[in-house]
């Protein structure tokens, strides 16, 4: 008999997954989006359950368990990891209050309105209000992927979301105390403690996923093997989830957002381009999982309730909920964090409108309804009352929230995409009619068909010309051209720091204050602050110790000759850690340098763009200083200095002589044996290179 569940089981679940790669398909063929197609798939394979008796599937049922502890983690694991620090870091006041103030706004709201209207008890209102609350952004994020929303708009909508389910949890666990359970009284001093306690979950929530999330970044960065790193990410998502939730009774959702936010911003830094990439898709395939499961076994729960019972009460609580509770509490709290911000950095009416529309109820608070024991007086009511709220903002609000976007024009370009498309269709109509040209000398088009489609490319090409040539009609176009090739250069700089680090030619101690400094400096640009106008630098180049007190400390509590020693390596750890920082940077300006000559040289938009030519002087400067730095401590210290110089030498040749060796493989010149033979070779070179290496062990 138990083998025969398990086999049920294991049917549901591959059919409920092929099931849903159809509707993946279709859903996009009709336009809607892939969640509510999932949710309505759902829905429609339960009533065909109901007739014709689909027995397997009766061994699968939508559970809190499997909500909380397999989908959840995954889902919250996958959307954090994406989040970006920079982007987040601006509207985290904005987030904050909609997950906070905001969030029991919409629940007093909402509770009060079930009292007044419904006759519901008050506290079973107020526990209805604070589990609907939740939020779910996964219909609206996959919209504005689709329509390519603005990204401040998307890290608003998936911030909230992430903050919002978390509070909303807590909340929910309080009034369920209270409520359902009375383990709670109402008295002055115990409520004074529950919400201290409410704080104290949510502090300690953010302590658990800051730990877990260093050490798993640690541990990932450190192994090698992509096998053993992609589990131990889904061993990250899972275990900070279930101790934090399970074992330390504390936010299971913030100390996950916040392990995945570090692991993200944090522990992504360390990987290889290769590994980064495996992690997208393998978190993008683990979250189309989730999801297709999560709403798939949520449509059909909300198959078998029957409606017809409780009509009137969903129609009363969706009109609470749309026209009063979310409104309200949306635009009230945007007001109270505009009050605080001054020009651009305000949140706009039309972003305001869509986070309010965005607010679609999904698998959260479906989880947190069937926490409420059957036994409880208002439980059928609520869960039909849950069912309800999520089909009507599913089927309201995301069917229509595609169009609410483009209705408000938040996807319009800006003067900057503006110029940024233009300029970019610009290039790509120069670049294809070079490239059709080599195609003609190497006879692989003919005369004819390269005349035709160069005559369609400078056609595209004077068209944009002639556009951009209005726009720049005004003095700001200007600095916005100025801000799009600044960005451009710290993008080519961004990029030389990561492969110096891929190819280890910088260490992570050096690797992490350079990209630093990067996005500081492109922090500046989106904040309309030009390199020239910046009021102050941040020193990150190592500075060389000179002999310090802690020396002196261990002379005279050890030995001379010990404190000397220990200085000795210090400090040469010190000098080579700050000759890596001035030749990373020596080769990133070079590379700004040499692709801004290039870009200027080989495009008529550029060949008289005197920004270009700030840009590269600006550049030209730095460059120099990196060389003259460099110089000034070959001369002061010429033993440690050219013993690294030589040691990169021989890793680069080692590095070419890896790549010739390949090729010659590939073409047949050697056959497995002899290159592999080639290889130990090399490889036994590098280890013996290594061992002379200018760093030592006991850096600090």
């Amino acid at each position: 008999m138990e083998h025969h569940s398990f086999l049920y089981g294991a049917l549901a679940v591959f059919s409920l997954l092929t099931l849903a790669s159809g509707i993946h398909v279709f859903s996009r063929w009709i336009g809607i989006p892939f969640a509510v197609g999932l949710l309505l798939g759902g829905i429609i394979l339960s009533l065909l359950e109901s007739v014709f008796s689909l027995g397997f599937f009766e061994y699968f049922h939508f559970s809190p368990e499997i909500v909380f502890y397999v989908f959840l983690p995954t889902l919250i694991f996958e959307s954090a990891y994406h989040m970006n620090f920079r982007h987040f870091r601006r509207i985290f006041r904005e987030v904050t209050v909609l997950a906070t103030f905001g969030l029991f706004l919409a629940t007093g709201i909402v509770g009060f309105g079930l009292h007044y209207f419904l006759n519901i008890p008050l506290g079973v209102s107020l526990l209805f209000g604070a589990l609907i609350s939740a939020t779910d952004p996964v219909a609206v994020l996959a919209i504005f992927k689709e329509i390519h929303a603005p990204e401040k708009l998307e890290t608003i909508v998936d911030g909230e979301s992430l903050l919002n389910d978390a509070t909303a949890l807590v909340l929910f666990q309080f009034l369920l105390g209270m409520v359902v359970f009375k383990e709670i009284t109402l008295t002055t001093t115990g409520t004074a403690m529950e919400i201290f306690n409410f704080i104290i979950s949510l502090v300690e929530g953010v302590g658990v996923g800051l730990g877990f999330g260093i050490i798993f970044s640690y541990a990932i960065a450190k192994s090698k093997t992509k096998g053993v790193q992609l589990t131990l990410s889904l061993v990250l998502a899972h275990i900070t989830f279930l101790v934090a939730e399970g074992l330390l009774g504390v936010s299971g959702i913030l100390a996950t957002v916040i392990a995945a936010f570090v692991m993200g911003n944090l522990g992504r830094r360390k990987l290889q381009k290769e590994t980064k990439k495996s992690f997208t898709e393998i978190w993008q395939f683990l979250g189309f999982i989730s999801n297709a499961l999560i709403f798939m076994l949520l449509g059909l729960k909300i198959g078998q309730i029957d409606f017809t019972l409780y009509w009137k009460q969903i129609l009363v609580v969706s009109a609470i909920i749309l026209i009063f509770a979310r409104p309200i509490s949306v635009y009230f709290s945007f007001f109270l964090t505009n009050l605080t911000r001054s020009g651009k950095d305000k949140i706009s009416p039309a972003y305001q409108t869509v986070v309010m529309w965005g607010g679609i109820r999904g698998a959260l608070a479906a989880a947190a309804v069937l926490l409420i024991p059957e036994t409880f007086e208002y439980a059928e009511l609520l869960q039909a009352l849950t069912a309800g709220i999520i089909l009507v903002t599913f089927l309201l609000n995301g069917l229509s929230i595609s169009w609410l976007v483009k209705k408000l024009r938040v996807i319009d370009f800006s003067r900057l995409e503006k110029i940024q498309h233009l300029d970019a269709k610009i290039l790509i109509s120069e670049k294809l009619s070079l490239y059709l040209q080599s195609l003609l000398d190497r006879k692989y088009i003919s005369t004819k068909s390269c005349k035709i489609l160069l005559k369609k490319y400078e056609k595209e090409r004077d068209q944009s010309l002639e556009f951009l040539a209005e726009i720049k009609g005004n003095t700001k176009c200007v600095r916005e051209i100025e801000k799009l090739l600044s960005h451009y250069a710290l993008g080519i700089e961004k990029r030389t720091y990561k492969n110096l680090f891929a190819l280890g030619e910088i260490t992570e101690e050096r690797f992490v204050p350079l990209i630093g400094s990067i996005l500081r400096q492109i922090d500046y640009l989106e904040q309309d602050i030009l390199p020239e106008e910046r009021k102050e630098t941040h020193k990150v180049a190592t500075e060389i110790p000179k002999q310090c007190d802690f020396c002196k400390i261990i002379s005279i509590l050890l030995s001379k000759k010990l404190a000397k020693n220990w200085f000795k390596i210090y400090q040469k750890n010190k000098i080579l850690s700050r000759m890596m920082h001035y030749r990373a940077r020596r080769i990133a300006s070079w590379r700004v340098i040499y692709d801004f000559r290039k870009l200027k040289s080989g495009h008529t938009l550029f060949q008289k763009s005197h920004i270009i030519a700030k840009i590269i002087k600006r550049y030209e400067g730095w460059n120099e200083n990196s060389e003259s730095k460099i110089a000034q401590m070959e001369t002061e210290f010429p033993e440690i200095i050219m013993a690294e110089r030589l040691r990169m030498a021989e890793q680069e040749c080692f590095r070419k002589e890896h790549e010739i060796e390949r090729e010659f493989f590939e073409k047949g010149f050697l056959n497995q044996k002899v290159f592999e033979e080639m290889e130990e070779e090399v490889e036994k070179k590098e280890i013996a290179c290594c061992r002379r290496k200018g760093y030592d062990l006991f850096t600090l």
